[in-house]
């Protein structure tokens, strides 16, 4: 069985750039991408200097694998990834980085900031071959996090390059010093799991690096198989948990830094069973974004746990998002991608502990120590940067997501305590931080990442890693959910930290995200439980978001009827457009007492006319009438309202429409200065939709970006 693609995979900002061309298997410095079997051909991009570039990276589960694991886009641009299934699986979902997908073929939005690609795979009812071999489950054991780590870390070097790490340099970053990944593994679990390592010499093989990793090639998967092959022979990898390929930078190309959160079957002839990372890349003093440092050693290395990533999403002082599905629509907040500190599945630079979510999550935690909030009331946290009896992690339960994942909010206090997290502190200056983090709401059980906030100044500059402090509350309005500091003290020797946890009077059932997909009923109930001591009454149901008009309430039942404790009232919500939608349901108790969410995705339901590139089209004249300055929705809605010549049965074009009459003509209709929508959506992109760059470029881009309408109709 082949192996699926890494969970996290980083490539070195210092690498030569890599660009998109419309091969799907290979990277290319390129303007656009296609969707289709009938693709459109891209053009070379403007000739302008990118500001920046920025890492796209994939998370893969069980079951097939996604090629390139990884690419650094210039900002603006677009890239393509394509999707492999193993025998006896289908593509259940992806999403990420604004992209869509047509057939096997992966088309991410315009690169903005650092995102990542989720693809998880259904396992279609094995045949009895399939069952008989039954190891490769993709599921991480937890026992498998317990104990002795039994890890190989193999050097690999490619033909004609020069080594630049020694193996006693390997041995001392993976298992005896203060700072190596083994010291770190230890104080992370309490002891409960330690690293038993051995480091293979350097093993060259065949071929030179840009023979993997270059513009026109990144093959992950052939280098698996060929660094594998050559050290098979040389050790007995059935005796290892976990694997690690590990080599010095390349200037002719490198395979990046990722790992694999399951066991997998890797290299040729399955010769591998288990955990597997690649830290090929890096440096050792002279690169600090290198794999070779610690911090991305235990990146890696924690992915191999089932480790998630955690996100920051940096808001305005005091408000954050409404929506949790959508956390930037309105701008007042962004994302800062692995900003976040105080863990290394995050910000990784200073190499701070783990979060205490994942190593609870790894049963390095004694049950007595994570506390799962039941009521509302005061609960007291110990720090978790040193080793202590006491509560280290609050875990407060919000309800179901997606797939039945179960949605958190979390809370630990970490201080400048410790070898590993001093330094963090130290860089931040900071004594202590109370950190709030939640489950990413995007996605179902794959998905394992967290996100967490931070409060910007208005100048932009950040002031916090999270809004919770003494004197400072963090007040999640729309899931009606708080938090407060009461106080820091110090008891016995621990630090510790009373924490006011005031929990929602109402849970929403049977999920807080409803996703209507094609072929689902386009109404779904959304039901309403009181979870207090008193009762209250339902004032108003609104629709908002990025989309408040894609959905409505079918029924008013619940409106100024008294819903008394553990009662429940149903509300029934239809999708009211075709077009993919994102909003949510805005449930306003007692006149504003306090409010609450539900979550409304809809995926299209558009069936695209088909593109005849030989149907007789009228044009809007670009000379002097078109639309400026419009988001797509008003773009669809001023072409339909168009009366124009006599005519108005004017539309917004096809993307295809647009590229052949005017960038794939040798003698354009118009010469285009602009950006212009098209009415084309990314398949399973909610955010999205296509437009072109003048007479070159074409993108998709976030719909509530304000570009310009040229309408046509068919004659």
């Amino acid at each position: 069985m082949k192996n699926s693609a890494p969970y996290c995979n980083w490539i070195q900002r210092l690498l030569p750039k890599m660009i998109v061309t419309t091969s799907a298997l290979t990277l290319f410095a390129c303007g656009g991408g296609s969707d289709s079997d009938t693709s459109i051909p891209t053009t070379p991009e403007e000739s302008s200097p990118p500001v920046s570039t920025f890492l796209i990276s994939t998370t893969v589960g069980a079951g097939g694998s996604i090629s390139p694991t990884s690419a650094s886009v210039t900002e603006g641009e677009t890239a393509t990834f394509t999707l492999a299934m193993e025998e006896g699986y289908e593509i259940e979902s992806i999403s990420g980085c604004n992209g869509s997908l047509t057939n096997l073929t992966y088309t991410i939005g315009e690169a903005s900031t650092d995102c990542e690609i989720s693809v998880t795979f259904l396992l279609t009812p094995p045949d009895e071959e399939t069952e008989e071999e039954g190891e490769d489950s993709g599921e991480t054991n937890l026992e498998d996090n317990l104990g002795e780590q039994k890890t190989l870390v193999a050097l690999i070097g490619f033909k004609n390059q020069e080594n630049k790490i020694t193996r006693q340099q390997a041995h001392d970053l993976i298992q005896n010093n203060p700072n190596s990944l083994n010291t770190f593994i230890k104080e992370n679990s309490n002891n409960k799991a330690w690293l038993e390592s051995d480091v293979l010499d350097w093993v060259e093989l065949d071929k030179e690096a840009d023979e993997y990793f270059s513009a026109d090639n990144y093959d992950n998967e052939k280098y698996h198989d060929d660094a594998i092959a050559a050290i098979s022979n040389l050790a007995d990898l059935a005796s290892y948990d976990r694997l690690i390929l590990m080599g010095s930078r390349s200037e002719r190309g490198n395979p990046g830094c990722y790992a694999y959160q399951t066991k997998r079957y890797v290299g040729p002839d399955n010769h591998y069973f288990g955990y597997f990372a690649v830290m090929g890349g890096g440096g050792l003093d002279d690169d600090v974004v290198g794999c070779l440092t610690p911090g991305r050693i235990a990146h890696e290395y924690g992915h191999t746990f089932g480790f998630g990533h955690i996100f920051e999403t940096d808001c305005a002082i005091g408000d954050l998002p409404q929506s949790l599905i959508d956390r930037h629509f309105d701008n007042s907040c962004q994302n800062k991608g692995y900003w976040e500190t105080y863990d290394t599945m995050s910000f990784d630079v200073n190499y701070p502990l783990y979060s205490t979510i994942w190593r609870s999550e790894a049963g390095w935690l004694e049950d007595d120590q994570v506390t799962v909030v039941s009521e509302s009331g005061l609960y007291t946290l110990t720090q978790a940067s040193l080793s202590s009896s006491g509560t280290k992690l609050l875990k407060i339960p919000i309800g179901q997501g997606l797939e039945g994942k179960q949605l958190y909010y979390y809370v630990e206090y970490r201080k400048k305590l410790g070898g590993f997290d001093e330094e963090e502190f130290i860089a931040k200056s900071q004594e202590y931080e109370v950190l709030v983090r939640h489950t990413d709401f995007n996605g179902g059980i794959e998905n394992k990442d967290k996100i967490t906030y931070g409060y910007e100044t208005a100048e932009g500059i950040r002031e916090a890693i999270t809004p919770l402090d003494v004197g400072q509350d963090f007040v999640d309005t729309y899931r009606n959910l708080s938090f407060r500091v009461e106080r820091l003290y110090e008891d016995q020797e621990m630090s510790v930290a009373d924490i006011r946890v005031s929990l929602p009077a109402l849970t929403i059932l049977p999920s807080y995200v409803y996703r209507f997909s094609a072929n689902d009923d386009q109404e779904q109930t959304v039901t309403l439980k009181n979870t207090s001591d008193d009762s209250w009454v339902v004032s108003s149901l609104t629709m908002k978001g990025r989309h408040p008009n894609a959905f409505a309430v079918s029924n008013e039942n619940c409106i100024d009827q008294p819903i008394m404790p553990q009662d429940k009232c149903e509300i029934n919500v239809s999708r009211v457009r075709d077009t993919a939608s994102l909003g949510f349901l805005a449930i306003s108790i007692n006149d504003g007492e306090f409010l609450h969410a539900a979550e409304l995705m809809g995926e299209s339901l558009l069936i695209e006319t088909e593109f005849d590139p030989n149907a007789p089209l009228e044009w809007q004249d670009y000379t002097s009438q078109y639309a400026k300055d419009i988001n797509w929705e008003d773009a669809v809605a001023y072409c339909h309202d168009l009366s124009f010549n006599s005519h108005d049965d004017w539309r917004l074009p096809l993307i295809e429409e647009l590229r052949a009459a005017f960038q794939q003509s040798s003698t354009p209709l118009y010469n285009i200065t602009t950006q212009l929508w098209s009415i084309s959506e990314p398949a399973g992109n909610l955010y999205n939709a296509y437009y072109i760059d003048g007479n070159e470029a074409w993108y998709n881009g976030d719909k509530l970006q304000k570009y310009n309408a040229l309408c046509v109709r068919s004659q």
